[in-house]
């Protein structure tokens, strides 16, 4: 069983550009709508859309770049450890 401290729904407007960062925690993120590119500290970028799911873990280290190519909404479950 994984613990989950917080689920929530959140809309961007496509304007979020972070360079890269580490997470205060592990979440969990289920895209419903739009594009995202996430960049990893090797160098690699994936662009997430609806229906994807990733597991993000990195809360320590370089962390990893998010650009939004579109208007978006995803579901973000925040997880205890």
């Amino acid at each position: 069983m994984i613990n989950v401290s917080e689920v929530r729904v959140q809309e961007f407007d496509g304007s979020r550009h972070m360079d890269f960062h580490p997470l205060p925690e592990r979440r969990l993120i289920i895209h419903l709508s739009g594009e995202v590119e996430i960049g990893a500290s090797d160098g690699a970028k994936r662009v997430l859309r609806a229906g994807d799911i990733r597991l993000m873990e990195d809360v320590t280290g370089k962390g990893h770049s998010h650009h939004d190519l579109t208007p978006s909404a995803a579901v973000y479950a925040l997880l205890n450890d």
